[in-house]
This record gives C-alpha cells, sequence and structure tokens, in this order.
C-alpha cells in the first residue's frame, strides 16, 4: 500500500526508497541478501511522465535502510524509470536533509532538474491540481479535452498534449482528432479551460 496514497503530487521532489529490484536485477544478482530495493528522487520530466531516478541500492525495512556497497555510480550511470505501478512500492519518503546532507544525492537532485527545465507557462499548468482528474497516468502534462459547440453539439473527446497555462486558458497540442471534427489535425494547437457540462466539470476546448 502507498505510503502517503497514489496521487503522484504527495511523491514530486522526494527522496524515497522503493522496495523493488525491477530494474536494478544485474546489481541484485551479485548481492541478494543485502539488497531489496533502492533509494530514488521522484521528478516531472519534461517529456511529461512522472519518472524516478535511482540514486542508490540498498536494503529496507519499515524503520531500517542501509546503503549498498556497489561498484555502480549512478551519478554517472542514470537509471530513469517511470513511476507508473511503483508507489504501491514506496516503503519510505525522507525529509531533505538526505539530500541535503550528500553531495553526491545534490548532485544528482541537481542535475536531474536542470535537465528537465520547462517554460514558466508549462510550470503554471502543472502547478494546477484542479485538472490532475484529467491527467493520463502514464503522461501527466497529456489531459482529456472535451470538444462541443452549438454549431456542431457532438460532445467528443480527445486526448492533448498540454504545454502551458497563461490569461485564464490552458494550451496544448491535439494529439488526437475528436469524433466530428474534421476541420482539426493531429498538432493543432488547442485552447481549453476548466469549465462545467451537465454539472460536471470538464476541460472544455475554446474552437
Amino acid at each position: 500500500m502507498a505510503v502517503y496514497g497514489d496521487n503522484f503530487r504527495s511523491y514530486l521532489n522526494k527522496f524515497v526508497f522503493i522496495r523493488s529490484t525491477e530494474g536494478i536485477e544485474e546489481i541484485v544478482e551479485n548481492n541478494p541478501e543485502n539488497i531489496n530495493g533502492y533509494f530514488a528522487y521522484i521528478f516531472w520530466s519534461k517529456e511529461g511522465q512522472v519518472c524516478l531516478r535511482i540514486m542508490d541500492v540498498g536494503y529496507g525495512l519499515e524503520d531500517y535502510f542501509e546503503t549498498g556497497d556497489e561498484n555502480v555510480d549512478f551519478l554517472v550511470e542514470e537509471r530513469i524509470l517511470p513511476i507508473e505501478g511503483k508507489i504501491d512500492d514506496i516503503l519510505y519518503v525522507f525529509d531533505g536533509t538526505i539530500v541535503a546532507d550528500s553531495e553526491r544525492y545534490s548532485r544528482m537532485v541537481a542535475s536531474t532538474e536542470m535537465a528537465n527545465l520547462v517554460s514558466e507557462e508549462m510550470i503554471n499548468a502543472r502547478e494546477n491540481k484542479e485538472i490532475d482528474e484529467f491527467r493520463d497516468p502514464l503522461n501527466q502534462d497529456i489531459v482529456t479535452v472535451v470538444f462541443f459547440t452549438k454549431q456542431l453539439p457532438i460532445k467528443s473527446k480527445a486526448k492533448v498534449k498540454c504545454k502551458g497555462f497563461s490569461k485564464g486558458y490552458f494550451f496544448g497540442e491535439l494529439m488526437q482528432i475528436p469524433f466530428g471534427w474534421r476541420n482539426l489535425s493531429v498538432g493543432d494547437e488547442i485552447e481549453f479551460k476548466l469549465d462545467k457540462m451537465n454539472g460536471a466539470t470538464v476541460l472544455l476546448a475554446s474552437v
């Protein structure tokens, strides 16, 4: 069971221990008794996925943790995995002092964040929790948008890759053509906003 629930925001920019050997199998083979998981940093990648970067391997229980004495430099050898399917394996979330007290961990966090910088408009869109229910679990920048007008009264839905939020509107790239909207093409820039439709909150395209 996830430590702080299954909401990805509970783990963003946090240092965690994940009790799983998926992704480090060849390391575990050399020391199976002393490695049952890994320490990782959770971040939002510039491609849109919430991911983890493995920072160390080790052994963890509910109240005891130790790093493994393995000859793997994760500062040089980057191992990045999507967080999807791994939240339930998070055993512990550490406070910020763990990273602050380690120069190596601090350097890994800094390099990860620098490699995944996004625009201010993208930061605004990502910080908006109101649209979390419409985010795709495999890529949190992808949202489901409703297309509807009085001229074309067909309620259609389509995936849009969100690119930012400014002046009350989100904007992004259309990833699929909504049913009935032949005037649209994949790749078109779409504006959309939070709105009400039949009493339900939706992301409604401004077209």
